[in-house]
């Protein structure tokens, strides 16, 4: 039901419309969210952030209380919140290059030296490759012309490169 109500109204088939026009019927509470979230998924969708204010007002003037809750949220960081709504600039790829950093540090955390992390972030692979069964995680990187594997012997608990070098203990985190 949820997707029937933020998907637009063209792209419904006519069997979900119809459904759809049931449960707005039967609770009043599910028509005014309904409204309002199409509402706001077409400021979305369309840039106008210029309108969030005169949505939050109405949201919070006789909305279900959950939706309240929203727009109370949303009032808090109305600026931010009006620019993410209006202007064509993103942090998306930023945020992704940090949870990228997060999930290395947290799969290399008391196994590596700075140095082969600080190598994983710099490196950008070119073919991930895994071997289940041998026990054995790898992925390639381009350093400069040469292709290098670094990996991780689940076997050994040990981390190694492509030429098989085992990296010492003493350099783990």
């Amino acid at each position: 039901m949820t997707s029937w109500i933020m998907r637009p109204r063209d792209t419904l088939t006519e069997s979900q419309d119809k459904r759809l026009l049931q449960v707005r019927l039967a609770c009043p509470d599910i028509t005014r969210a309904c409204d309002l979230a199409r509402t706001f998924a077409d400021l979305v969708r369309h840039r106008r952030g210029y309108l969030l204010l005169e949505w939050i007002r109405q949201a919070e003037q006789d909305a279900p209380k959950p939706m309240q809750g929203f727009a109370g949220s949303l009032r808090q960081d109305l600026d931010a919140v009006t620019a993410g709504l209006t202007l064509p600039w993103s942090s998306g790829v930023v945020e992704g290059h940090v949870n990228r950093v997060k999930t290395l540090k947290r799969a290399m955390y008391g196994r590596a030296s700075f140095e082969l992390f600080r190598t994983r972030i710099l490196t950008q692979p070119s073919v991930p490759v895994s071997g289940k069964g041998t026990g054995r995680q790898h992925s390639i990187y381009e350093v400069g012309r040469r292709q290098v594997a670094v990996g991780f012997d689940i076997v050994s608990n040990q981390f190694r490169s492509s030429v098989g070098d085992v990296v010492p203990h003493d350099a783990y985190l």
